[in-house]
């Protein structure tokens, strides 16, 4: 449990305005993918699976928006929390124990039965907390993809494409085990012309690394919405179906 070194191959353009890391509220889901890999969650969420005997799947999603400069994260949890709340504790390993800003555990009480089943419906359940929040922006993420990474340059892209929402993408064979298999079609700026969920591919392709930039007020008002009219899955209710409406903008991971 320690704050993971920053990544440093990344560097950011200069004579741009620069989305500044503290202006950002990070959102981890630790359950999202639980039930991809029930022999080793049945007592503990996806983001507390121990990793490389000292770190558990979270520490690298942390890791990268701590050194990211964000310095406000919510912890979305679901069931079997205890664990991860045992390895958290205030959050200091990251330099999140603040007597503003700093690390929050953001258990399902919001929704009426306790439960969400959906991305929607969790952040639908935080609605409150984002609110409370003085960031203007937004960086969702999953934690069970480990790898490092920069995140300020994906913050100054978005500020530049002047996006709705920015994902960040690799480009290569996309994982067997995958839990969203999710891709994306990059037009011209790294647009994103196309969303397309499920399916086997060969070769290489523009595959969802799970994380998402976007203003806050702007990811308010699309739950609001989705929650209006039922529509419960993030990738195909928001992504899929936003490709025409929004400016979805892509950022590749290399």
């Amino acid at each position: 449990m320690c704050l993971l070194p920053s990544s440093n191959g990344q560097t950011q353009r200069k004579g741009r305005k620069i989305m500044i890391g503290n202006n950002v509220v990070g959102i981890i889901f630790s359950n999202m993918h639980d039930d991809r890999l029930r022999e080793l969650t049945d007592i503990r969420t996806m983001g507390s699976v121990p990793f490389g005997g000292r770190y558990r799947t979270i520490d690298f999603q942390l890791s990268n928006m701590v050194n990211s400069g964000v310095t406000k994260v919510g912890v979305v949890t679901k069931s079997n929390y205890q664990s991860l709340m045992d390895h958290l504790g205030s959050g200091k390993a990251w330099d999140l124990s603040r007597k503003r800003e700093g690390l929050f555990i953001l258990p399902p009480f919001g929704l009426g039965n306790g439960v969400y089943q959906s991305r929607i419906e969790a952040l639908d359940g935080i609605t409150n907390f984002l609110q409370t929040c003085k960031e203007e922006y937004v960086v969702l993420s999953d934690c069970h993809i480990i790898y490092t990474m920069d995140l300020r340059p994906v913050f100054n892209e978005f500020e530049e494409k002047n996006a709705d929402i920015m994902v960040v993408y690799k480009n290569s064979t996309m994982p067997e085990d995958l839990p969203d298999r999710i891709r994306f079609d990059v037009g011209r700026g790294r647009k994103i012309t196309d969303v397309v969920i499920g399916g086997d591919i060969d070769g290489k392709c523009n595959w969802s690394m799970g994380v998402y930039v976007m203003r806050k007020s702007f990811l308010i008002k699309v739950v609001a919405e989705c929650i209006a009219r039922n529509r419960m899955v993030f990738a195909r209710d928001v992504l899929q179906r936003g490709v025409q409406d929004y400016r979805i903008y892509g950022y590749r991971h290399e």
